[in-house]
């Protein structure tokens, strides 16, 4: 059994000591990889702060991208120095709040800045965020569009003027 190890959330979970215990488990019986050395050391950092010797993960396996699905733009292709483009989950611990905050800040001093925020939310964050869209009186600057095709995405990456993503940490 290989198990790839990607959730960011890991290391908080580990603090509960059946988890970890359990975790132990595994790490002894599967070859456990992790996407990142950071993610790998978070998780050793949180198995050895729950007492026991932490058993170790077997090394870092990056996520393969095919990087052809993300050509550098074009003379063609046109860029929209005004907009700011988001490309993720929009959660909490993403800092999607952080990004909308900062981008009323922004647009209140350049007005042509406007937000496209491309992932998957769950009903009641689309609804948190909506709102707060509109408290920060930015809902003519922002738009939320639903999870993208990587080929879509590369697409507005091309486009954007700048891609923005302040999640305090990221496992890749």
């Amino acid at each position: 059994l290989v198990v790839t190890e990607h959730d960011s959330t890991v290391p908080d979970r580990l603090r509960d000591p059946a988890a970890a215990a359990v975790y132990r488990e595994l790490l002894a019986s599967a070859t456990v990889v992790s996407v990142s050395e950071a993610i790998a050391a978070r998780i050793t950092d949180a198995l050895d702060a729950s007492g026991a010797p932490a058993a170790r993960l077997h090394g870092v396996l990056p996520n393969v991208v095919p990087l052809s699905r993300f050509p550098p733009p074009s003379a063609t292709d046109e860029r929209d120095v005004d907009q700011l483009l988001w490309v993720g989950a929009r959660a909490p611990h993403k800092g999607f709040e952080t990004l909308l905050r900062a981008f009323a800040i922004a647009h209140t001093r350049r007005p042509a800045l406007h937000l496209r925020a491309i992932g998957s939310s769950t009903p009641d964050d689309e609804t948190r965020w909506r709102a707060l869209i509109d408290d920060l009186g930015i809902g003519n600057a922002v738009v939320l569009e639903p999870t993208a095709a990587r080929e879509d995405v590369g697409v507005a990456m091309r486009r954007a003027g700048l891609f923005v993503h302040p999640s305090p940490f990221e496992t890749f």
